[in-house]
């Protein structure tokens, strides 16, 4: 009998070891069905960086639809009379926990290929600098609402992520215009030289926000990354722009395949989104910002 309950509590021991590899605040979210583990070919597009939770510091629960209430929002955020305020380089710490894993949506998993580069509309409304004939406006029309429904539908999926922790390290509050957290993933490549295997890019038109989330001393914010799976063994890391400043994770061990690396879809990416002519001095602009290049 006593063997049996010297069995019993190693187990337990074990288990409860297991269960918390380190002192991080965890991000718990609802269990989910259809889980998506991403096997990507290709580097893909992460449209905005989506913050599960925000000015933790224990193990927090993940409302997926929660907002802010009227309260909330005046207890945690700033208003600030300037868009373009400068704001200082915190000592903000990212941490990426492989000691376990989250489900979060908002992911193109799969690069969406935009229509051809006959369908595609300018602003002036011309195709290929011409007016269209009406065949050609229908087919144009059906394949960009093909390529959006696509990419609203691979949105609302559940993702296989690692979580993302953003901790304020500093003695004061930090002032972050979370709307515009900019996160991408980079990995080695056989050179042993950092690459990008995602690339982030957002339009956000003519109506932008000025206010600050006000992160306090020692809180975290909580987001995810894609656990990525592939043929491919190297070193990963996240890369992040907070407030026009860069901030990199801790490196983990991870599978990716080494085509994501191809920066080739980039262009017809934006030259598809822009619908304006695109020369090549513009397009490397914006891709060094889509690839969150320091030496802008």
């Amino acid at each position: 009998m006593r063997k049996v309950i010297f069995i019993f509590l190693v187990l337990l021991f074990s288990f409860c070891s297991k269960k918390k590899e380190n002192n991080l605040p965890r991000l718990i979210v609802p269990k989910q069905k259809n889980v998506v583990e991403v096997n990507s070919k290709e580097m893909l597009h992460i449209f905005y960086a989506n913050i599960l939770a925000q000015g933790f510091e224990e193990d927090i629960n993940v409302n997926y639809n929660k907002g802010f209430s009227e309260d909330n929002h005046k207890n945690n955020y700033q208003c600030c009379k300037h868009f373009d305020t400068i704001l200082p380089k915190y000592n903000l710490h990212v941490i990426i926990d492989t000691s376990y894993t989250v489900t979060n949506n908002g992911f193109e998993y799969k690069f969406v290929k935009v229509p051809p580069k006959e369908y595609r509309f300018k602003r002036v409304g011309l195709i290929g600098g011409k007016l269209p004939s009406k065949t050609l406006k229908e087919k144009s029309i059906k394949l960009m609402q093909q390529y959006i429904n696509t990419c609203v539908n691979q949105e609302k999926a559940m993702v296989n992520c690692f979580p993302v922790l953003i901790k304020n390290c500093g003695n004061t509050t930090a002032f972050i215009k979370d709307a515009y957290i900019k996160i991408i993933q980079e990995a080695k490549d056989v050179d042993g030289i950092w690459k990008p295997i995602e690339f982030s890019y957002k339009r956000y038109g003519c109506i932008v926000t000025s206010r600050l989330y006000k992160l306090k001393p020692k809180k975290y914010i909580g987001l995810s990354m894609i656990k990525y799976y592939g043929n491919f063994k190297t070193k990963i890391r996240t890369k992040l722009q907070i407030n026009k400043h860069y901030y990199y994770s801790n490196e983990i061990e991870g599978k990716i395949n080494r085509s994501q690396f191809n920066q080739d879809k980039i262009y017809d990416y934006v030259d598809f989104d822009l619908q304006r002519k695109l020369d090549l001095k513009d397009f490397n602009e914006i891709k060094s910002h889509c690839l969150l290049k320091n030496d802008l």
